[in-house]
């Protein structure tokens, strides 16, 4: 996918299965609450090596810092719909088998006689 931000075009790739680790820990980086200033420079720090890991491996050409939260944004959005196609893709099928099972449970079936030996 290309996405063009000012006067640069990138090209945008989704996350490959070895980064998906930073896009989880970016996830977790950004719902924590830092309880004092250090820890939220620590958190800043991690999201900064995250996001710029994952960006390399994602985005081209080298983003400029003023772009790369909505590059990263992209590279979310491209990778979701991917997952999601494929999901839809290896829900089963029901076979001939199951379809006609489904059939008989909803169809009345013939009254029993009763017999008494």
């Amino acid at each position: 996918m290309k996405l063009k931000l000012d006067a640069v075009e990138y090209k945008v790739t989704p996350i490959p299965p070895y980064l998906a680790p930073y896009s989880t820990r970016i996830t977790e980086l950004l719902t924590r609450k830092p309880q004092t200033n250090q820890e939220a420079d620590e958190i800043s720090s991690e999201i900064t090596f995250a996001m710029k890991k994952l960006l390399s491996g994602t985005v081209t050409p080298a983003p400029l810092p003023e772009h790369e939260l909505q590059l990263f944004k992209a590279v979310i959005q491209l990778t979701n719909n991917i997952l999601e196609d494929a999901r839809f893709f290896r829900q089963p099928k029901k076979s001939n088998i199951e379809k006609s099972r489904a059939v008989s449970t909803t169809t009345p079936s013939a009254p029993q006689q009763n017999s008494k030996a």
